[in-house]
């Protein structure tokens, strides 16, 4: 994408710290400049994880994110029209959220959270259907939110969720490789007997 495309706030929710762009970007710190492409900071980035409540989610049409992200306001959440709204009551409105995140791995992430307000935590990881999440144990959709990374509905209380990243078809793809080798093992051995009996014949 363009640096010129998003204001420093949307810049900073996307937890995006540099921003290379021929454009003159008084917004942001430069830091260095070559070819007339600059290299600008972005300070105060939002952090890897944070929560959102129900009532700062909004829904729009797919082909509309995209262009709502240029002024989305850094504590609005954007979902798809057509993904499940998080409903319910908090109880304590008033109260901030409490939102650890932790990497394990480059495909493990477990993400602590103590809330007594309805909501999502917002997960700036890119969404991809290889991605599954636990929340206390119980599998849950993570969802597409901004048009771009991961956000897990949350009830109130204390949660802990679990990101788990699997290549789609990786399995599959292993089962198919091992049945070619197999299937590669079988020709040999099948060619190696026929060149026998062939050899066998003539020599009688």
């Amino acid at each position: 994408l363009s640096g010129t495309l998003f204001r420093e706030d949307p810049l900073r929710y996307a937890n995006v710290k540099y921003v290379v762009t021929k454009a003159d970007r008084k917004d942001l710190k430069l830091l260095t400049k070559q070819n007339d492409a600059g290299l600008y900071e972005v300070n105060n980035t939002a952090p890897r994880a944070k929560f959102v409540p129900a009532k700062n989610i909004r829904n729009i049409k797919k082909d509309e994110v995209y262009f709502a992200l240029r002024s989305k306001p850094a504590d609005i959440l954007i979902l798809e029209s057509g993904q499940k709204r998080n409903n319910g009551t908090s109880t304590d409105t008033t109260l901030v959220p409490d939102v650890t995140y932790k990497r394990i791995s480059p495909d493990q992430i477990q993400i602590e959270v103590s809330t007594n307000q309805i909501g999502y935590v917002s997960i700036m990881e890119s969404w991809d259907p290889g991605w599954k999440a636990l929340v206390n144990g119980e599998e849950t959709e993570p969802l597409l939110a901004d048009g771009f990374h991961m956000a897990i509905p949350l009830k109130t209380g204390n949660h802990t969720i679990e990101l788990n990243y699997n290549t789609v078809g990786l399995k599959t793809g292993i089962i198919l490789s091992l049945l070619s080798f197999l299937g590669l093992i079988v020709l040999s051995v099948s060619s190696r007997n026929s060149h026998r009996d062939s050899f066998g014949s003539n020599v009688a």
